[in-house]
């Protein structure tokens, strides 16, 4: 009947905005965590984080098929974490983003799966794929494609590159647009980056 269809569908819509309401919860938990994984906090985003994993996977495969501008914010606010825990799920869902995009995708995917590139020293890649994700919308995306760059360059010996992304890198953070970076020396950025270039100067001299 009538009435059983609009029972149907008013409660359709409660369990979408319930999905919602769960998927935008945690990625503000995700989005917390990413910034604080480059400060003093780290050690308690990574445990909130491993504490999320659950709720984090169901609200990224939920945004994945009804707000892909979501599961692009997640994508990129875990590529970190992934990243230096050699954690698969956020390459996974990049991969996933791209293959299942209609039409325009904003490239910020492009960034975690740049970063996996690198990471498997496929750094040709890794430059080709960060440098897409330099046009994204999402300045968090475009600051994680900077330090994969970083990070291949130093990498493949390019100091003087590495530093100048790197330079560059910070002045996103100092924009506000991503990365809150603070003047003392407790808040430090990227300390992984920075031991490399000490590590590769010491090995060049």
């Amino acid at each position: 009947s009538v009435r059983d269809w609009a029972r149907t569908q008013t409660g359709n819509e409660r369990t979408t905005e319930l999905r919602r309401r769960h998927a935008r919860w945690f990625l503000e938990v995700a989005e917390r965590c990413d910034r604080g994984l480059r400060t003093t906090a780290e050690a308690a985003a990574h445990r909130r984080l491993a504490d999320a994993t659950s709720d984090i996977g169901r609200a990224v495969d939920w945004a994945l098929e009804h707000d892909p501008g979501v599961a692009a914010s997640f994508i990129v606010a875990l590529g970190h974490y992934g990243y230096t825990r050699l954690w698969s799920a956020p390459v996974d869902w990049a991969r996933r983003a791209v293959a299942d995009a209609a039409g325009d995708l904003d490239p910020a995917p492009f960034a975690v799966l740049a970063a996996d590139a690198a990471h498997r020293m496929r750094f040709d890649d890794a430059e080709r794929l960060a440098t897409s994700a330099l046009t994204s919308l999402l300045p968090a995306a475009r600051a994680f494609a900077l330090e994969v760059l970083s990070d291949t360059a130093v990498y493949q010996g390019d100091l003087t590159g590495a530093s100048r992304l790197f330079d560059t890198f910070v002045k996103v953070g100092h924009s506000g647009q991503h990365i809150r970076i603070a003047d003392d020396s407790a808040f430090k950025l990227d300390d992984q980056l920075q031991r490399a270039i000490s590590f590769a100067t010491l090995n060049q001299g």
